[in-house]
């Protein structure tokens, strides 16, 4: 009998410790594949900030980290986010949007692995004996003032 090609189990949330308290973070098998995106792109975004000094990036940076910190978690009293540094949300941000990649990552590598197993592995074409050593490009005759 074949392997599962997927294995679905009940969500499981990480959390986050603040003061002593836990904070329950969501699972990234529970957000929308639109709030999995607007996540990555806003960690992208927050990427090619931080490369910038400007007031208006500054600005817009803040705004990034504040929102995705915020959004990461399914629910954080506002005097206890409020209270968190920059560099904390920042923290969060990083583990949360590290939580989305691997995820993704891991059901890429998942769908590879059943597309490689339902049509088989392909030579490719270097080891392929009827391709070897046949020409790749161009040809054999020299250009003019070369």
């Amino acid at each position: 009998m074949a392997e599962a090609l997927l294995t679905l189990e009940p969500i499981k949330r990480n959390h986050i410790v603040i003061d002593g308290e836990k904070y329950e973070i969501y699972a990234p098998d529970e957000l929308s594949i639109v709030e999995c995106q607007e996540i990555t792109y806003a960690g992208a975004q927050i990427g090619e900030l931080q490369t910038k000094n400007t007031e208006k990036a500054n600005k817009r940076l803040t705004e990034l980290i504040d929102d995705v910190a915020r959004r990461a978690f399914v629910s954080i009293p506002d005097e206890v986010f409020d209270k968190l540094s920059g560099f904390q949300r920042m923290q969060i941000v990083s583990v949360f949007t590290g939580l989305l990649l691997g995820r993704a990552t891991g059901l890429a590598g998942a769908a590879a692995q059943a597309v490689k197993e339902s049509v088989g592995q392909r030579p490719s074409s270097g080891s392929n004996a009827t391709l070897a050593g046949l020409p790749t490009g161009g040809g054999v005759k020299r250009r003019p003032g070369s």
